[in-house]
């Protein structure tokens, strides 16, 4: 799984190719800005600003760009969106990502820090 803060930008292009980053959505980072590591496993959802096209999985951060695998789910009935505009991408967790911790039989603490 995985999972960087804040992350959110608008792809350079449409299609089905690769998530390319344009711009960050204004209050969020880039992947790069994030300082994701090459070769990172990622959960992802992109959608256009209508969100009528929209996708999510999860991939892998590779030379800059985030590489899609079959959809998860999508406006495509589970295939690559072919996007007619840039999307908004956004890294997140998805329901599959909870679940695989879940099951991991490992024990996780929580912190409460007032700050």
């Amino acid at each position: 799984m995985g999972v960087l803060d804040r992350v959110k930008f608008v792809a350079a292009s449409g299609g089905t190719g690769a998530f390319v980053t344009a711009s960050p959505v204004t209050g969020f980072l880039t992947p790069e800005q994030s300082g994701v590591a090459d070769g990172r496993q990622l959960s992802y959802v992109a959608f256009s600003s209508d969100q009528a096209q929209w996708e999510y999985g999860q991939t892998t951060y590779t030379g800059g760009a985030i590489a899609r695998a079959p959809a998860n789910g999508s406006s495509g009935l589970a295939t690559l969106v072919n996007f007619n505009v840039p999307p908004t991408v956004a890294i997140t967790a998805l329901s599959t990502d909870m679940r695989l911790l879940l099951q991991s039989n490992t024990t996780f603490y929580v912190d409460n820090i007032a700050g």
